[in-house]
């Protein structure tokens, strides 16, 4: 029990550092004019800072924002779903710059190979989209050491997302 309580102090005060960071991203310049189509505020400030005055090139990778400053920087997310839904929230936090390490059975991922309802021979474009910038590692679910690794990765990360049934969480523990 005071490994669970320890973790949650730890995930509390990362999440505390990040919405720090988040505050003070627009704090110094919120009621600046901007001059961005005539937008003041929050929401102009960000596309101010995005695109500025000048007209988006398309071709171009330079407007994008670096990850070292995203919002989600630093924190480390385990992502143990599978096919869809889990998989998903994980995406959508590694695209806000989160660590995201996704962690499948020695067969992989089922999703990985699903196409139309079959099971096809190669990956699927889908399962691309939802596992890009992710990590990936395959561990042995049914054995004390991979579930020993697992729980390892609970322990240092701050998210942990699944999609399981509960009834095989249990069996993991």
């Amino acid at each position: 029990m005071p490994v669970f309580r320890q973790t949650r102090k730890n995930e509390r005060a990362r999440l505390a550092r990040a919405h720090r960071r988040l505050r003070e991203g627009f704090a110094s310049q919120q009621e600046a004019d901007l001059t961005s189509r005539g937008k003041r505020g929050v929401v102009g400030e960000m596309h101010a800072r995005l695109v500025g005055d000048a007209p988006l090139d398309l071709c171009s990778l330079d407007h994008l924002q670096p990850r070292s400053t995203m919002f989600l920087t630093g924190i480390k997310v385990l992502d143990l779903g599978s096919y869809v839904a889990g998989p998903a929230a994980a995406t959508v936090m590694s695209d806000f710059g989160a660590d995201v390490v996704k962690v499948e059975p020695l067969g992989g991922d089922p999703y990985r190979t699903l196409l139309g309802g079959v099971l096809a021979e190669y990956p699927n474009f889908f399962w691309d989209q939802d596992s890009r910038n992710k990590r990936s590692l395959a561990i042995d679910f049914t054995t004390d050491a991979g579930r020993d690794a697992i729980d390892r990765l609970i322990l240092r990360s701050d998210v942990v997302i699944t999609n399981y049934r509960p009834t095989l969480l249990a069996r993991l523990k």
